[in-house]
């Protein structure tokens, strides 16, 4: 694991110091037509998808929750159709872990007879994780107008909250009377920070299409598959093969400003959307 969060930071760097060249190019005025740098927000829906697994005793499945993201982009222009892109984004990371378990027990009637009894619980856990993620990717885009592009890169995310939300049912069975009742389990919160991993990476895949307006301002659509690496539970030696992930399918909208590079004009789009 530590080796992992070795290599994702060192190709993070690499990735930065690379654009340095770049950037004080601009001031130099000798930064290639065809590359250019923005900056603008983003912001969208995040559909969570729990990796679970090392549940003992349990049968657990994982359910689809939503959250949101927002935050700000910036972008560099490397060639006429490849971009570097570094993000900074709130994302509120979210997932249900649905626990399916069997406890024996006694049950007792009116008169203190005593029967043996089984209790079925179905639990909901409702992982709630805020992080304060940094996105770095490459693009490889198509030039013009509309633009179509694919991405690839990394992502560094820091813990901000952490915490989860029990609910469900449990049903006490009777088997010798044929007795059965069920009933809803009290909703609580707990505060996971404290026995969770305090920095997460993913591996991040996207998709998406930009349409540039006017000479400067570009909005965008881009979908997001990102994939955590590391486990957000601590390892301990209780849950030693316990281990939880939160994968995520992003849905973004970008709205941008060029501030530099060539222009539309330039390109040969003589238009604007009015």
């Amino acid at each position: 694991m530590k080796k992992v969060k070795l290599i994702n930071v060192v190709l993070v760097w690499i990735i930065l110091f690379s654009t340095c060249p770049l950037m004080a190019s601009y001031g130099d005025g000798q930064y290639p037509e065809e590359s250019g740098f923005s900056i603008g927000v983003v912001g969208g829906v995040g559909i969570g998808m729990p990796g679970l697994s090392g549940f003992e005793g349990i049968t657990v499945s994982p359910e689809s929750e939503i959250g949101l993201l927002g935050g700000l982009m910036f972008k560099i222009g490397l060639l006429e159709y490849l971009d570097l892109e570094i993000d900074a984004l709130y994302n509120s990371r979210r997932g249900t872990a649905k626990k399916k378990y069997t406890l024996p027990g006694v049950a007792y009637d009116q008169y203190n007879n005593i029967y043996a009894a089984y209790f079925d619980f179905n639990e909901y856990e409702l992982y709630k994780f805020n992080y304060i993620d940094l996105p770095v990717l490459i693009k490889l885009k198509s030039p013009g107008r509309i633009s179509p592009f694919l991405g690839a890169g990394g992502s560094i995310g820091f813990l901000m909250n952490a915490e989860s939300e029990f609910s469900g049912d449990c049903t006490m069975r009777v088997p010798s009377v044929n007795y059965t009742e069920t009933g809803a389990l009290a909703t609580q919160t707990v505060d996971r920070k404290n026995a969770s991993e305090k920095i997460s990476y993913s591996l991040l895949a996207s998709g998406g299409v930009e349409i540039k307006y006017r000479e400067s301002f570009i909005l965008g659509i881009e979908g997001r598959y990102s994939y955590m690496l590391n486990q957000i539970n601590k390892k301990e030696s209780s849950t030693e093969n316990l281990s939880i992930k939160l994968h995520q399918i992003q849905i973004l909208l970008t709205f941008s400003y060029l501030l530099g590079g060539k222009s539309m004009e330039s390109s040969g789009w003589k238009g604007s959307w009015q």
